[in-house]
């Protein structure tokens, strides 16, 4: 499979430099400099950064880094990947030396998947050899076949004058992102034990009986549209279930330890009561792998106090 059929690709933003200046804001222009470690970006001197009104005036035609993008870009006459995986308080706009890459699934949509590590070891060989002592041309990165984690330098600690923190300032920091994931990701993310749970605010929760489980896997196999899955993303990419407990352990014991049997259904009580995820007919099982769920992130930017409100309402909510 070549890279444009797993992938958007992007070049980065050419900007004149009349149109920058040293002076930090929220809107960095990111260079190859920025880079202290082939992972790691610090905003050192002479970093460079657009002015609120002059990323607003180009906006439309800047190219800008999601979470979960990767970048390919040259260091020390090689050139490398990494992820975009976590979050700060700063709009990202990387120049003309880096390549985006912006991971789509099968419907087209974006929902994040990670490359495998063999994946992107085949990747960023081939894309050595193809363009080894020479500038990379995106339309024959496109043609690659296919096939390392950014982190950013960033000080979480919130500190306010006299102790006090001012609510209003904060309320703005807060950072949720919204995603389509297919089901199979999440699947291969509790096999890699990637998916914690927030055990203090859900260990009062009356679990769910096998009939509700039930019920709830028929849900996705006739795609009925389901509320939305809360996560924390911490700083190694770990994901802590914030909201959907009784969905999420449905989902683990029928996909992933197989150990609940369909029981108590409403639309397939004559074809499926009784079997577990093998014994579904191929057609369904697919249509369950492939089902889209609505995830929103709780990024790592987003101060502590904000977080400990949103997990409150979240869960009051959800009773």
């Amino acid at each position: 499979m070549i890279l444009a059929e797993l992938a958007y690709i992007f070049m980065g933003s050419v900007v004149e430099k009349k149109y920058l200046s040293t002076t930090p804001s929220r809107f960095l222009y990111l260079t190859p400099a920025n880079f202290i470690t082939d992972k790691i970006i610090s905003e050192s001197e002479g970093s460079l950064y657009f002015s609120e009104k002059e990323y607003k005036r180009q906006s439309s035609n800047l190219v800008k880094i999601e979470y979960g993008d990767y970048l390919i870009y040259k260091r020390e006459n090689n050139y490398q990947i990494i992820r975009f995986s976590q979050n700060i308080d700063k709009f990202i706009i990387p120049n003309q030396e880096f390549v985006v890459l912006r991971l789509k699934n099968e419907d087209g949509t974006f929902d994040k998947p990670d490359f495998e590590k063999n994946d992107l070891d085949v990747l960023i060989s081939s894309i050595n050899t193809v363009f080894k002592n020479a500038d990379i041309d995106i339309n024959q990165l496109k043609n690659i076949d296919i096939p390392v984690e950014i982190s950013f330098y960033e000080d979480n600690n919130i500190e306010a004058e006299n102790g006090v923190i001012d609510k209003y300032i904060e309320i703005g920091k807060m950072d949720i992102v919204e995603r389509h994931f297919a089901l199979w990701g999440i699947i291969r993310r509790i096999h890699r034990e990637e998916i914690l749970i927030m055990e203090d605010l859900f260990h009062k929760r009356r679990g769910w009986t096998n009939g509700q489980k039930s019920r709830f896997i028929e849900s996705l196999l006739v795609n009925i549209p389901l509320p939305p899955f809360y996560f924390e993303v911490d700083i190694n990419d770990k994901w802590l279930l914030v909201e959907g407990i009784e969905r999420f352990n449905a989902i683990r014991e029928f996909f992933v330890d197989k150990t609940l049997i369909l029981t108590d259904l409403y639309f397939f009580a004559d074809k499926f009561t009784g079997k577990n995820i093998d014994q579904l007919p191929l057609s369904y099982q697919r249509k369950a792998y492939e089902y889209s769920l609505l995830l929103y992130f709780i990024q790592p930017s987003t101060p502590q106090n904000i977080k400990k409100y949103l997990f409150n309402m979240i869960n009051t909510i959800g009773k």
